[in-house]
């Protein structure tokens, strides 16, 4: 029979283990698994899901920085201005005159609005959209043939679309609502 090899905490012949360097091993590492940690929370930290909203939408986004009494250049979309008019949610049957667009958005609502020549589908999906809370969709005369077809608007922001396209429509009202000068309680339905 081989004899087996001496274990090291058995070994009289091996030096033991000096309890500083072991604590300094210790110390060492939790520091090191500490300054991960702390940088990967503050990295994952940062993840704002309105943030990162509003970063996918920016290069499709105008912004109006206009002083808040003033109106919006555009009056058919104001996205700025005196609050003139009632706000409103979810799904409204007529066009809003520029006041109560204004009243809308700085209300905190995401106001979008559509021609009137859109598919069924379209149409399906917008009522969708205007069934989220603090979101009012509704028609508009103001939107040419061969212009847009659908404005998103919310307090100093503005999205214009030829197309109905629901990641960039979602991503909109998710990094704009609620980012208003007077955000109240969603407003009444229309």
């Amino acid at each position: 029979m081989t004899a087996l090899p001496p274990h090291r905490h058995g070994d009289p012949t091996r030096p033991a283990r000096d309890p500083a360097r072991t604590l300094r091993r210790f110390a060492l590492a939790a520091a090191v698994l500490l300054i991960v940690g702390f940088g990967a929370g503050a990295l994952f930290g940062r993840v704002d899901p309105q943030r990162a909203a509003r970063l996918v939408v920016s290069e499709f986004t105008e912004v109006e920085d206009g002083p808040a009494d003033a109106p919006g250049p555009d009056p058919a979309f104001p996205a700025t201005g005196p609050q003139r008019g009632d706000p409103a949610c979810g799904r409204i049957d007529t066009p809003l005159d520029p006041g109560d667009q204004v009243a809308t958005i700085a209300a905190g609502v995401v106001l979008v609005q559509h021609r009137t020549d859109l598919t069924p589908e379209q149409v399906a999906y917008l009522d969708e959209l205007a069934g989220r809370d603090r979101v009012a969709v509704a028609p508009t005369d103001a939107l040419e043939e061969d212009g847009p077809v659908v404005v998103a608007t919310s307090w100093r922001h503005r999205m214009s679309l030829d197309r109905v396209d629901r990641e960039l429509l979602e991503a909109f009202v998710t990094g704009h609502v609620d980012r208003a000068p007077a955000v109240t309680a969603c407003p009444r339905t229309r």
